[in-house]
């Protein structure tokens, strides 16, 4: 069984901000694959099952995400292997992808909290770009605001860039799936 957790806050007000780009792709990995998302209060998440692979939103907002992965991996017995997060990574520039087997949360609270819930660092993440705040901005204010509008031109191939992503990472081997998620982008 494969788990992919889109990290991001609920509530519209954070829908299409830079810090929910994980609820962004979620979202349209279950619209492609036809799965429906229900709350699941039991596991502070929004859950969507398919055929091997359940996919969840925590609602939890992001500091506290461990929380419900850790209650979904513990309620369906699921191995660390097959966790994936998806997170907005401050330090790659806008689009970048990068997939990770395992690591450490490179100062991302969401990370932090999922490390904290499940004591280990050994499950496989993959990071989406959103670009670094202007010098003076503090990182909260840039990963709560919304996409700017050049940004917004190539959200939707960054999402279904991602959503390839996981698809690699779901029927490939995990460092197979990194080979060719991991490719440089050509500018």
């Amino acid at each position: 069984m494969k788990l992919i957790v889109g990290l991001g806050n609920p509530g519209v007000a954070y829908k299409y901000t830079r810090h929910n780009i994980g609820f962004l792709i979620a979202d349209a990995f279950c619209e492609k694959h036809k799965l429906v998302f229900t709350k699941k209060a039991k596991f502070k998440a929004s859950e969507a099952k398919g055929n091997n692979t359940f996919v969840i939103k925590p609602e939890t907002y992001m500091n506290l995400s461990g929380e419900s992965v850790q209650s979904v991996m513990h309620f369906y017995k699921l191995a660390l292997e097959g966790l994936l997060v998806i997170s907005d990574d401050v330090a790659l520039p806008f689009g970048e992808l990068r997939l990770r087997a395992a690591g450490s949360a490179g100062g991302h609270n969401g990370l932090k909290s999922i490390e904290y819930s499940l004591q280990s660092q050994s499950w496989a993440r993959l990071r989406i770009g959103v670009g670094a705040p202007r010098q003076s901005q503090p990182l909260e204010e840039y990963v709560l605001e919304p996409f700017n509008a050049l940004e917004r031109e190539s959200l939707v191939q960054v999402i279904d860039k991602a959503v390839d992503a996981i698809e690699s990472w779901c029927a490939l081997s995990v460092s197979k799936a990194m080979t060719i998620v991991n490719k440089p982008s050509k500018e």
